[in-house]
């Protein structure tokens, strides 16, 4: 394909994901809607991709759905168990006891998992896939972990240096998930359990509403996140700039063992 129509064809598929995206974040409120809404982004991204790119949409298999989707979901809670288990170890925090109704906290569970599913969407799916098939990883990881980490500056709480720790900890992690698995449901449910641990079971998170626990911190803001929360820590970028290379070494050594 000229790199005019793909270039063209990926601002288009980018600008669809995201205006399909938008209103089901912003607007719903009926919380079952937020999973269905999910299930319909998913397969209008697999009809795209057969008709755009005459091909089926082999990283949103439903076989691999529950295995891949399960996976990651530990995956990402296991990860933030890491990090706040170093800053209780270092008497960084420690937790009390929040107020939460379970209605509460299962609509913005299901809430997550929109999120997740959206922006995983567009960018492990469109960008991250797109720039790694027509380049190579290291570019599509590079530019999509800049965009999303700088899709957070529209977020009036982000700075630059909470932009940048995004993408490192985030964008690289969700990319190298989705090289490692070949499959959209392994980062959707790290992404999907990264938010929902760490600001409604942990509490931190610039939203403190609807938490299992409340952290008391104390530390410098570039260890503890801040008002921001545990994203923006440093012992966050470090364990999960960590994680990625782990991954993207199983992923090197997985095409190895197939290539033999």
């Amino acid at each position: 394909m000229p790199l005019w129509k793909w270039f063209a064809l990926f601002i288009l598929a980018i600008t669809l994901s995201k205006i399909g995206y938008s209103p089901l974040i912003n607007y719903v409120t009926f919380p079952p809607l937020y999973l269905i809404g999910g299930a319909a982004l998913l397969a209008l991204y697999a009809l795209g991709v057969r008709i755009i790119e005459k091909k089926p949409a082999k990283d949103v298999k439903l076989n691999r759905l529950l295995p891949d989707l399960s996976m990651g979901f530990v995956l990402g809670g296991v990860f933030f168990l890491i990090v706040i288990g170093v800053m209780v170890i270092f008497n960084i925090c420690y937790f009390v006891p929040s107020t939460f109704t379970r209605k509460a906290l299962l609509n913005i569970f299901l809430f997550h998992f929109a999120i997740a599913v959206g922006e995983e969407m567009i960018f492990r799916g469109v960008i991250f896939r797109w720039i790694d098939e027509r380049w190579n990883t290291t570019i599509a990881l590079i530019v999509s972990s800049l965009l999303f980490g700088l899709m957070h500056l529209s977020n009036s709480a982000v700075t630059i240096w909470i932009a940048l720790a995004l993408t490192i900890e985030a964008g690289l992690l969700f990319g190298a998930a989705y090289k490692y698995s070949g499959s959209l449901w392994f980062p959707i449910g790290i992404h999907w359990a990264w938010n929902f641990v760490h600001a409604n079971i942990f509490g931190f998170s610039a939203y403190k509403k609807n938490t299992i626990f409340h952290p008391i911190i104390k530390g410098p803001d570039f260890i503890t996140g801040g008002s921001f929360g545990i994203e923006a820590s440093i012992i966050t970028v470090i364990i999960g700039l960590a994680f990625s290379i782990g991954l993207l070494h199983r992923s090197t050594l997985k095409n190895s063992n197939l290539k033999e």
